[in-house]
Protein backbone atom coordinates (compact mmCIF):
# COMPACT_ATOMS: atom_id res chain seq x y z
CA UNK A 1 0.00 0.00 0.00
CA UNK A 2 1.40 3.26 -0.85
CA UNK A 3 2.00 6.04 2.13
CA UNK A 4 1.23 9.95 1.19
CA UNK A 5 3.62 12.37 2.73
CA UNK A 6 1.91 15.90 3.64
CA UNK A 7 3.78 18.80 3.18
CA UNK A 8 2.21 22.29 3.81
CA UNK A 9 2.16 25.29 1.78
CA UNK A 10 -0.09 28.16 0.62
CA UNK A 11 -3.56 29.13 0.95
CA UNK A 12 -5.57 27.11 -1.56
CA UNK A 13 -8.85 27.36 -3.54
CA UNK A 14 -10.49 23.92 -4.58
CA UNK A 15 -12.86 23.65 -7.44
CA UNK A 16 -15.13 20.85 -7.09
CA UNK A 17 -14.24 17.98 -9.47
CA UNK A 18 -16.83 16.78 -12.13
CA UNK A 19 -17.92 13.25 -11.86
CA UNK A 20 -19.80 10.97 -13.39
CA UNK A 21 -21.93 8.65 -10.35
CA UNK A 22 -23.39 6.04 -10.96
CA UNK A 23 -25.86 4.86 -7.95
CA UNK A 24 -26.58 8.42 -6.66
CA UNK A 25 -28.95 9.51 -4.25
CA UNK A 26 -31.89 12.53 -4.93
CA UNK A 27 -33.07 14.35 -2.08
CA UNK A 28 -36.52 16.01 -1.89
CA UNK A 29 -37.30 18.66 0.91
CA UNK A 30 -40.02 18.46 2.75
CA UNK A 31 -42.14 21.06 5.23
CA UNK A 32 -42.72 17.93 8.02
CA UNK A 33 -41.29 14.71 9.15
CA UNK A 34 -42.18 11.98 6.76
CA UNK A 35 -43.64 8.65 7.95
CA UNK A 36 -45.48 5.96 5.53
CA UNK A 37 -44.97 6.32 1.36
CA UNK A 38 -47.73 5.23 -0.97
CA UNK A 39 -47.43 4.74 -4.38
CA UNK A 40 -50.38 6.69 -6.29
CA UNK A 41 -52.56 5.62 -9.08
CA UNK A 42 -52.25 8.58 -10.97
CA UNK A 43 -48.14 8.32 -11.50
CA UNK A 44 -47.33 10.36 -8.20
CA UNK A 45 -45.56 9.31 -4.59
CA UNK A 46 -47.75 10.47 -1.17
CA UNK A 47 -46.47 10.25 1.89
CA UNK A 48 -47.58 11.17 5.37
CA UNK A 49 -46.01 13.21 7.87
CA UNK A 50 -46.37 14.81 10.59
CA UNK A 51 -45.39 18.81 11.29
CA UNK A 52 -44.28 19.90 15.08
CA UNK A 53 -46.19 23.06 16.70
CA UNK A 54 -45.62 24.93 20.10
CA UNK A 55 -45.40 22.64 22.92
CA UNK A 56 -46.50 19.25 22.22
CA UNK A 57 -48.98 20.20 19.73
CA UNK A 58 -48.34 19.58 16.07
CA UNK A 59 -50.25 19.23 12.18
CA UNK A 60 -50.50 15.96 10.49
CA UNK A 61 -50.30 15.91 6.80
CA UNK A 62 -50.76 14.39 3.99
CA UNK A 63 -47.88 15.24 1.40
CA UNK A 64 -47.57 14.09 -2.77
CA UNK A 65 -44.59 14.24 -5.06
CA UNK A 66 -45.04 14.20 -8.67
CA UNK A 67 -42.13 12.37 -11.05
CA UNK A 68 -40.84 15.70 -11.89
CA UNK A 69 -40.00 16.27 -8.18
CA UNK A 70 -42.58 18.68 -7.11
CA UNK A 71 -43.74 18.15 -3.49
CA UNK A 72 -47.06 19.39 -1.87
CA UNK A 73 -48.33 18.85 1.48
CA UNK A 74 -52.24 19.06 2.20
CA UNK A 75 -54.12 19.33 5.86
CA UNK A 76 -56.76 20.79 5.56
CA UNK A 77 -59.68 18.84 6.85
CA UNK A 78 -57.13 16.70 9.04
CA UNK A 79 -57.69 17.89 12.89
CA UNK A 80 -54.50 18.98 14.75
CA UNK A 81 -52.98 16.97 17.13
CA UNK A 82 -53.46 13.61 15.82
CA UNK A 83 -50.74 11.12 13.62
CA UNK A 84 -51.14 9.39 10.53
CA UNK A 85 -50.59 5.96 11.48
CA UNK A 86 -50.59 4.50 7.83
CA UNK A 87 -51.48 5.35 4.38
CA UNK A 88 -52.34 3.21 1.41
CA UNK A 89 -53.74 3.73 -2.09
CA UNK A 90 -57.36 2.31 -2.60
CA UNK A 91 -58.93 0.96 -6.04
CA UNK A 92 -60.81 3.54 -5.81
CA UNK A 93 -57.84 5.84 -7.12
CA UNK A 94 -57.54 7.81 -3.69
CA UNK A 95 -55.76 7.47 -0.95
CA UNK A 96 -56.82 5.94 2.23
CA UNK A 97 -54.97 6.72 6.03
CA UNK A 98 -55.88 5.89 9.76
CA UNK A 99 -55.79 8.45 12.23
CA UNK A 100 -54.47 8.08 15.75
CA UNK A 101 -54.55 9.70 18.76
CA UNK A 102 -51.17 12.43 19.01
CA UNK A 103 -49.07 13.13 21.80
CA UNK A 104 -51.20 16.64 22.29
CA UNK A 105 -54.61 17.58 23.80
CA UNK A 106 -57.39 16.98 21.34
CA UNK A 107 -60.36 19.58 21.28
CA UNK A 108 -63.17 19.07 23.85
CA UNK A 109 -65.40 16.37 22.66
CA UNK A 110 -63.14 15.67 19.41
CA UNK A 111 -63.47 12.40 18.44
CA UNK A 112 -59.47 10.30 18.86
CA UNK A 113 -59.66 8.84 15.45
CA UNK A 114 -61.09 8.48 12.09
CA UNK A 115 -60.20 7.13 8.49
CA UNK A 116 -59.52 9.59 5.99
CA UNK A 117 -59.81 9.52 2.30
CA UNK A 118 -57.86 12.27 0.01
CA UNK A 119 -58.28 12.39 -3.80
CA UNK A 120 -55.54 12.83 -5.90
CA UNK A 121 -56.16 16.54 -5.70
CA UNK A 122 -55.96 17.11 -2.15
CA UNK A 123 -59.58 17.08 -1.23
CA UNK A 124 -59.65 15.54 2.54
CA UNK A 125 -62.64 13.06 3.82
CA UNK A 126 -62.45 11.59 7.41
CA UNK A 127 -65.06 9.07 8.27
CA UNK A 128 -65.94 8.17 12.18
CA UNK A 129 -68.98 6.66 12.26
CA UNK A 130 -68.74 3.05 13.00
CA UNK A 131 -65.68 3.84 14.70
CA UNK A 132 -65.78 2.52 18.42
CA UNK A 133 -64.91 5.43 21.12
CA UNK A 134 -61.60 4.14 21.82
CA UNK A 135 -60.88 3.16 18.38
CA UNK A 136 -57.15 3.18 17.76
CA UNK A 137 -56.88 2.37 14.11
CA UNK A 138 -53.63 1.74 12.47
CA UNK A 139 -52.13 -0.70 9.65
CA UNK A 140 -54.34 -0.30 6.74
CA UNK A 141 -54.64 -2.62 3.64
CA UNK A 142 -56.54 -2.72 0.12
CA UNK A 143 -58.35 -5.45 -0.41
CA UNK A 144 -59.63 -6.95 -4.21
CA UNK A 145 -62.76 -6.23 -4.04
CA UNK A 146 -62.26 -2.10 -3.81
CA UNK A 147 -63.01 -2.11 0.24
CA UNK A 148 -60.02 -1.40 2.70
CA UNK A 149 -59.16 -3.47 5.94
CA UNK A 150 -57.29 -2.00 8.85
CA UNK A 151 -56.60 -3.11 12.52
CA UNK A 152 -58.21 -1.38 15.57
CA UNK A 153 -55.86 -1.90 18.62
CA UNK A 154 -58.68 -1.50 21.14
CA UNK A 155 -58.84 -3.97 24.08
CA UNK A 156 -59.40 -6.51 22.80
CA UNK A 157 -58.65 -5.57 19.10
CA UNK A 158 -60.85 -5.39 16.22
CA UNK A 159 -60.49 -5.14 12.25
CA UNK A 160 -62.23 -2.25 10.57
CA UNK A 161 -63.68 -2.68 7.12
CA UNK A 162 -64.21 0.61 5.28
CA UNK A 163 -65.70 1.06 1.99
CA UNK A 164 -64.86 3.07 -0.88
CA UNK A 165 -67.97 5.21 -0.15
CA UNK A 166 -66.35 5.44 3.42
CA UNK A 167 -68.99 3.18 5.38
CA UNK A 168 -66.75 1.30 8.43
CA UNK A 169 -68.02 -2.06 9.82
CA UNK A 170 -65.71 -3.24 12.72
CA UNK A 171 -65.57 -7.03 13.31
CA UNK A 172 -64.42 -8.64 17.01
CA UNK A 173 -61.37 -11.07 15.89
CA UNK A 174 -61.25 -12.99 19.19
CA UNK A 175 -57.98 -12.02 20.19
CA UNK A 176 -57.56 -11.29 24.23
CA UNK A 177 -55.40 -9.77 26.02
CA UNK A 178 -52.46 -10.54 26.47
CA UNK A 179 -52.67 -11.14 22.62
CA UNK A 180 -52.40 -8.32 20.51
CA UNK A 181 -52.76 -8.15 16.73
CA UNK A 182 -49.31 -7.95 14.74
CA UNK A 183 -50.11 -7.26 10.90
CA UNK A 184 -52.83 -7.59 8.38
CA UNK A 185 -52.91 -9.35 4.53
CA UNK A 186 -55.36 -9.90 2.34
CA UNK A 187 -55.74 -13.20 0.95
CA UNK A 188 -56.41 -14.73 -3.02
CA UNK A 189 -59.56 -15.76 -1.92
CA UNK A 190 -60.88 -12.44 -0.24
CA UNK A 191 -60.20 -12.92 3.04
CA UNK A 192 -58.10 -10.94 5.43
CA UNK A 193 -55.15 -12.86 7.33
CA UNK A 194 -54.09 -11.63 10.65
CA UNK A 195 -51.50 -12.69 13.41
CA UNK A 196 -51.97 -12.27 16.79
CA UNK A 197 -48.46 -11.91 18.92
CA UNK A 198 -48.04 -11.69 22.86
CA UNK A 199 -45.53 -9.07 23.15
CA UNK A 200 -44.20 -9.97 26.99
CA UNK A 201 -42.60 -12.70 28.52
CA UNK A 202 -44.67 -15.04 28.97
CA UNK A 203 -44.95 -19.23 30.51
CA UNK A 204 -45.62 -22.15 28.63
CA UNK A 205 -49.57 -22.03 29.87
CA UNK A 206 -49.83 -19.08 27.60
CA UNK A 207 -50.15 -19.56 23.89
CA UNK A 208 -47.42 -17.15 21.80
CA UNK A 209 -49.18 -16.36 18.94
CA UNK A 210 -51.68 -17.80 16.41
CA UNK A 211 -53.23 -16.56 13.00
CA UNK A 212 -56.43 -16.17 12.09
CA UNK A 213 -58.51 -15.35 9.31
CA UNK A 214 -61.28 -13.05 9.08
CA UNK A 215 -64.42 -13.62 5.99
CA UNK A 216 -65.63 -10.61 4.18
CA UNK A 217 -69.27 -11.04 6.46
CA UNK A 218 -67.23 -11.30 9.77
CA UNK A 219 -66.69 -15.17 10.55
CA UNK A 220 -63.33 -15.90 11.92
CA UNK A 221 -61.06 -18.77 12.09
CA UNK A 222 -57.96 -19.55 14.49
CA UNK A 223 -55.26 -21.63 13.66
CA UNK A 224 -52.35 -22.25 15.84
CA UNK A 225 -48.94 -22.21 14.87
CA UNK A 226 -45.85 -24.33 15.99
CA UNK A 227 -43.54 -21.93 16.62
CA UNK A 228 -46.25 -19.74 17.35
CA UNK A 229 -47.18 -16.22 14.93
CA UNK A 230 -44.85 -13.52 15.44
CA UNK A 231 -44.80 -11.12 12.70
CA UNK A 232 -46.85 -9.49 9.92
CA UNK A 233 -48.27 -11.58 7.20
CA UNK A 234 -47.70 -11.07 3.91
CA UNK A 235 -49.55 -13.03 0.58
CA UNK A 236 -47.33 -14.66 -1.58
CA UNK A 237 -46.52 -15.23 -5.01
CA UNK A 238 -48.09 -18.97 -4.68
CA UNK A 239 -51.80 -17.77 -3.11
CA UNK A 240 -50.53 -18.59 0.16
CA UNK A 241 -50.17 -16.54 2.76
CA UNK A 242 -46.68 -16.36 4.92
CA UNK A 243 -45.76 -15.19 8.53
CA UNK A 244 -42.83 -14.98 10.66
CA UNK A 245 -42.83 -17.42 13.62
CA UNK A 246 -41.08 -18.17 16.58
CA UNK A 247 -40.60 -15.89 19.90
CA UNK A 248 -37.47 -14.71 17.91
CA UNK A 249 -38.00 -15.53 14.71
CA UNK A 250 -36.80 -19.02 14.51
CA UNK A 251 -39.26 -19.89 11.19
CA UNK A 252 -41.00 -18.85 8.34
CA UNK A 253 -44.43 -20.17 7.84
CA UNK A 254 -47.11 -20.83 5.44
CA UNK A 255 -50.67 -20.92 5.78
CA UNK A 256 -53.04 -21.93 2.88
CA UNK A 257 -56.37 -20.48 2.36
CA UNK A 258 -57.90 -23.56 4.40
CA UNK A 259 -55.74 -23.29 7.44
CA UNK A 260 -53.02 -25.92 7.09
CA UNK A 261 -49.84 -24.35 8.96
CA UNK A 262 -46.32 -25.71 7.81
CA UNK A 263 -43.02 -24.10 9.33
CA UNK A 264 -40.02 -24.29 7.82
CA UNK A 265 -36.55 -23.16 9.67
CA UNK A 266 -33.77 -24.75 7.98
CA UNK A 267 -30.99 -22.13 6.32
CA UNK A 268 -31.87 -19.31 8.64
CA UNK A 269 -28.88 -17.61 9.25
CA UNK A 270 -31.01 -15.36 11.82
CA UNK A 271 -34.48 -14.24 12.86
CA UNK A 272 -36.05 -12.68 10.22
CA UNK A 273 -38.40 -9.29 10.38
CA UNK A 274 -40.47 -8.20 7.23
CA UNK A 275 -41.23 -10.32 4.38
CA UNK A 276 -42.49 -9.63 0.49
CA UNK A 277 -43.56 -11.46 -2.76
CA UNK A 278 -41.02 -11.34 -4.89
CA UNK A 279 -41.63 -10.99 -8.43
CA UNK A 280 -39.36 -14.75 -9.02
CA UNK A 281 -42.10 -16.57 -7.48
CA UNK A 282 -40.22 -16.39 -4.19
CA UNK A 283 -40.88 -14.68 -0.77
CA UNK A 284 -38.14 -12.57 0.18
CA UNK A 285 -37.25 -11.40 3.81
CA UNK A 286 -34.73 -9.03 5.92
CA UNK A 287 -33.13 -10.26 9.05
CA UNK A 288 -30.99 -8.84 11.34
CA UNK A 289 -27.62 -9.45 9.08
CA UNK A 290 -28.99 -11.10 5.76
CA UNK A 291 -31.15 -11.35 3.38
CA UNK A 292 -32.46 -13.89 2.12
CA UNK A 293 -35.84 -16.11 0.24
CA UNK A 294 -37.75 -18.72 0.64
CA UNK A 295 -39.51 -20.69 -2.03
CA UNK A 296 -43.30 -22.02 -2.21
CA UNK A 297 -42.02 -25.54 -1.07
CA UNK A 298 -40.21 -23.87 1.82
CA UNK A 299 -36.45 -24.16 0.98
CA UNK A 300 -34.84 -21.23 2.24
CA UNK A 301 -31.33 -19.61 1.39
CA UNK A 302 -29.78 -16.79 3.43
CA UNK A 303 -27.49 -14.11 1.66
CA UNK A 304 -24.58 -12.21 3.53
CA UNK A 305 -22.41 -11.05 0.63
CA UNK A 306 -21.62 -7.04 0.89
CA UNK A 307 -23.86 -7.16 3.93
CA UNK A 308 -21.36 -4.87 6.06
CA UNK A 309 -22.17 -3.36 9.40
CA UNK A 310 -19.48 -1.53 11.77
CA UNK A 311 -22.02 -1.84 14.74
CA UNK A 312 -24.00 -3.60 16.91
CA UNK A 313 -27.90 -3.50 16.63
CA UNK A 314 -27.51 -2.58 13.02
CA UNK A 315 -29.13 -5.00 10.55
CA UNK A 316 -31.10 -5.24 7.27
CA UNK A 317 -35.30 -3.88 8.05
CA UNK A 318 -38.05 -3.17 5.54
CA UNK A 319 -38.28 -4.98 2.11
CA UNK A 320 -40.36 -4.79 -1.34
CA UNK A 321 -40.26 -5.65 -4.77
CA UNK A 322 -38.32 -3.20 -6.79
CA UNK A 323 -39.59 -1.36 -10.08
CA UNK A 324 -36.58 -3.49 -12.21
CA UNK A 325 -37.45 -7.03 -10.82
CA UNK A 326 -34.63 -6.59 -7.98
CA UNK A 327 -35.23 -6.61 -4.32
CA UNK A 328 -35.00 -3.56 -2.37
CA UNK A 329 -34.37 -3.06 1.51
CA UNK A 330 -33.22 -0.90 4.08
CA UNK A 331 -30.79 -1.17 6.75
CA UNK A 332 -31.21 0.77 10.54
CA UNK A 333 -28.36 0.85 13.65
CA UNK A 334 -30.28 1.86 16.86
CA UNK A 335 -29.75 5.70 17.57
CA UNK A 336 -29.29 4.91 21.27
CA UNK A 337 -25.95 3.78 20.67
CA UNK A 338 -22.81 6.35 21.41
CA UNK A 339 -21.00 7.96 19.10
CA UNK A 340 -22.88 6.18 16.13
CA UNK A 341 -20.78 6.32 12.95
CA UNK A 342 -22.97 3.21 11.05
CA UNK A 343 -23.99 5.38 8.41
CA UNK A 344 -27.59 4.52 6.93
CA UNK A 345 -27.92 2.27 3.63
CA UNK A 346 -30.38 0.69 1.26
CA UNK A 347 -29.36 -1.86 -0.42
CA UNK A 348 -30.73 -4.29 -3.63
CA UNK A 349 -30.48 -8.19 -3.88
CA UNK A 350 -30.97 -9.56 -7.53
CA UNK A 351 -32.75 -12.73 -7.71
CA UNK A 352 -29.75 -14.85 -7.68
CA UNK A 353 -28.73 -13.22 -4.51
CA UNK A 354 -26.20 -10.45 -5.23
CA UNK A 355 -26.35 -7.34 -3.20
CA UNK A 356 -25.24 -4.09 -3.67
CA UNK A 357 -25.36 -2.14 -0.66
CA UNK A 358 -25.69 2.50 -1.66
CA UNK A 359 -24.26 4.28 1.17
CA UNK A 360 -23.16 7.84 -0.16
CA UNK A 361 -25.51 10.60 -0.26
CA UNK A 362 -28.15 9.36 2.40
CA UNK A 363 -29.30 11.90 4.02
CA UNK A 364 -31.24 9.99 7.15
CA UNK A 365 -32.02 6.62 8.12
CA UNK A 366 -33.99 4.74 6.09
CA UNK A 367 -37.26 2.94 7.19
CA UNK A 368 -40.05 3.41 4.59
CA UNK A 369 -38.98 1.70 1.48
CA UNK A 370 -41.24 2.12 -1.72
CA UNK A 371 -40.94 0.65 -5.60
CA UNK A 372 -42.60 3.93 -6.98
CA UNK A 373 -44.58 4.31 -10.24
CA UNK A 374 -42.37 6.08 -12.01
CA UNK A 375 -39.30 3.04 -12.12
CA UNK A 376 -37.60 4.49 -8.86
CA UNK A 377 -36.87 3.21 -5.79
CA UNK A 378 -38.10 5.51 -3.06
CA UNK A 379 -37.11 5.85 0.72
CA UNK A 380 -37.77 7.68 3.86
CA UNK A 381 -36.65 8.05 7.93
CA UNK A 382 -38.68 10.46 9.90
CA UNK A 383 -36.43 13.19 8.48
CA UNK A 384 -37.84 16.75 6.30
CA UNK A 385 -37.03 14.89 3.55
CA UNK A 386 -37.94 12.32 0.54
CA UNK A 387 -34.72 10.52 -1.10
CA UNK A 388 -34.72 8.25 -4.10
CA UNK A 389 -32.69 6.26 -6.72
CA UNK A 390 -32.67 5.48 -10.10
CA UNK A 391 -31.79 1.57 -10.08
CA UNK A 392 -28.79 1.59 -11.89
CA UNK A 393 -27.89 -0.38 -14.83
CA UNK A 394 -24.08 -0.22 -14.67
CA UNK A 395 -21.54 -0.85 -11.75
CA UNK A 396 -22.34 1.24 -9.11
CA UNK A 397 -19.22 4.14 -8.56
CA UNK A 398 -20.36 5.89 -5.82
CA UNK A 399 -18.17 5.51 -1.94
CA UNK A 400 -17.97 6.96 1.45
CA UNK A 401 -14.99 7.20 3.92
CA UNK A 402 -14.72 5.68 7.51
CA UNK A 403 -13.41 7.89 10.39
CA UNK A 404 -9.61 7.41 9.82
CA UNK A 405 -7.35 6.90 12.75
CA UNK A 406 -3.97 8.87 13.36
CA UNK A 407 -0.62 7.87 15.56
CA UNK A 408 1.27 11.05 17.22
CA UNK A 409 3.82 10.69 14.50
CA UNK A 410 1.19 11.17 11.84
CA UNK A 411 1.11 7.62 10.64
CA UNK A 412 -2.76 7.48 9.32
CA UNK A 413 -5.21 5.46 8.25
CA UNK A 414 -8.72 5.90 7.12
CA UNK A 415 -11.17 3.32 4.85
CA UNK A 416 -13.58 3.96 2.31
CA UNK A 417 -16.26 2.07 1.79
CA UNK A 418 -17.23 0.82 -1.93
CA UNK A 419 -20.13 -1.21 -3.31
CA UNK A 420 -17.75 -3.58 -5.16
CA UNK A 421 -14.51 -4.56 -6.29
CA UNK A 422 -12.70 -1.93 -8.00
CA UNK A 423 -10.02 1.06 -7.95
CA UNK A 424 -8.87 3.52 -5.29
CA UNK A 425 -6.61 6.19 -6.33
CA UNK A 426 -7.22 9.06 -3.78
CA UNK A 427 -4.93 12.37 -3.60
CA UNK A 428 -4.34 14.90 -0.55
CA UNK A 429 -5.51 18.50 -1.19
CA UNK A 430 -5.70 20.55 1.53
CA UNK A 431 -5.38 21.06 5.69
CA UNK A 432 -8.89 22.18 6.27
CA UNK A 433 -8.49 25.34 8.69
CA UNK A 434 -11.19 26.87 10.56
CA UNK A 435 -14.06 29.18 8.43
CA UNK A 436 -13.33 27.38 5.81
CA UNK A 437 -9.95 28.21 5.04
CA UNK A 438 -7.52 25.91 3.65
CA UNK A 439 -3.94 25.18 3.24
CA UNK A 440 -2.67 23.70 0.16
CA UNK A 441 -0.78 20.03 0.16
CA UNK A 442 1.46 21.20 -2.90
CA UNK A 443 2.27 18.12 -5.06
CA UNK A 444 0.23 15.91 -2.42
CA UNK A 445 1.47 12.03 -3.36
CA UNK A 446 -1.33 9.78 -4.61
CA UNK A 447 -2.44 6.77 -2.77
CA UNK A 448 -3.59 4.21 -4.77
CA UNK A 449 -5.56 1.28 -3.54
CA UNK A 450 -7.55 -2.27 -4.91
CA UNK A 451 -10.73 -3.12 -3.81
CA UNK A 452 -11.04 -7.08 -3.89
CA UNK A 453 -14.81 -7.12 -2.86
CA UNK A 454 -17.71 -4.56 -1.54
CA UNK A 455 -17.00 -3.15 1.54
CA UNK A 456 -14.05 -0.91 3.58
CA UNK A 457 -10.84 -0.53 2.08
CA UNK A 458 -7.89 -0.01 4.00
CA UNK A 459 -5.95 3.50 2.91
CA UNK A 460 -2.69 4.60 4.65
CA UNK A 461 -1.50 8.14 5.02
CA UNK A 462 1.43 9.71 6.34
CA UNK A 463 1.48 13.17 7.79
CA UNK A 464 3.98 15.99 7.58
CA UNK A 465 4.22 19.38 8.48
CA UNK A 466 1.03 21.39 9.78
CA UNK A 467 -0.97 18.58 8.93
CA UNK A 468 0.74 16.57 11.49
CA UNK A 469 1.08 19.96 14.05
CA UNK A 470 -2.78 20.54 13.90
CA UNK A 471 -3.52 16.80 14.32
CA UNK A 472 -0.76 17.35 17.81
CA UNK A 473 -2.44 20.64 19.01
CA UNK A 474 -6.43 19.49 18.23
CA UNK A 475 -6.50 16.09 18.63
CA UNK A 476 -7.70 15.67 14.99
CA UNK A 477 -7.30 17.20 11.66
CA UNK A 478 -9.79 17.81 8.85
CA UNK A 479 -8.16 17.28 4.79
CA UNK A 480 -9.72 18.11 1.70
CA UNK A 481 -9.10 15.37 -0.83
CA UNK A 482 -9.65 14.26 -4.04
CA UNK A 483 -10.20 10.43 -4.42
CA UNK A 484 -11.45 8.32 -7.41
CA UNK A 485 -13.08 4.93 -7.89
CA UNK A 486 -13.48 3.04 -10.36
CA UNK A 487 -15.45 -0.03 -10.40
CA UNK A 488 -14.71 -3.39 -12.14
CA UNK A 489 -16.36 -3.31 -15.37
CA UNK A 490 -17.63 0.33 -15.10
CA UNK A 491 -16.89 4.02 -15.21
CA UNK A 492 -14.63 6.34 -12.55
CA UNK A 493 -16.06 8.57 -10.31
CA UNK A 494 -14.57 11.39 -9.05
CA UNK A 495 -15.44 13.45 -6.15
CA UNK A 496 -13.96 16.15 -3.67
CA UNK A 497 -14.48 15.51 0.10
CA UNK A 498 -13.35 16.20 3.58
CA UNK A 499 -11.78 13.43 5.90
CA UNK A 500 -11.56 13.21 9.50
CA UNK A 501 -8.29 11.71 11.19
CA UNK A 502 -8.55 11.81 14.99
CA UNK A 503 -5.55 10.98 17.42
CA UNK A 504 -4.94 7.27 18.17
CA UNK A 505 -5.21 6.84 22.08
CA UNK A 506 -2.18 5.01 23.59
CA UNK A 507 -2.74 1.83 25.00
Amino acid sequence: MAAACLAVGGALSVPVARAEPVGQVEHLPTRCEVGTLASGPEGNVWFSCFREGIGLHGQALVGRVTPQGRVREFSAEIPADLRIADLVAGADGNLWFTLETGIGVPTRGEPRSAIGRMTPAGDVTLFRAGLQGKSAPGEIVAAPDGDLWFLDRTEPPEIGRVTPAGTITEFATGVQPPLGPGGLATGADGDVWFTQVFDLPHGDDVPGGLVGRLSPDGTVAGFGSDPPALGAPVLGPDGNVWFTAGSDGEAIDRVTPSGQISSFGAGLKDGPTHLVAGPDGNVWFTARRSVGRVTPSGQITSFTDCMHYRQPFSEAFSIVAGPDQDLWFTSITSRELPAIEEPPTIGRVTPSGQITQFKAGIGSEPRSILAGPDGRVWFAGAAEEIERITPPSAPVNTFVFTRGRASAGGAAKLAVEVPGPGRIRLRPLAVVLPHKRTVKVPGGPVVRATAPRCGPTPLRLRLRGAAEARLRRDDWVRLQVKATFTPTGGSANTEVRPIVLTKRRAR
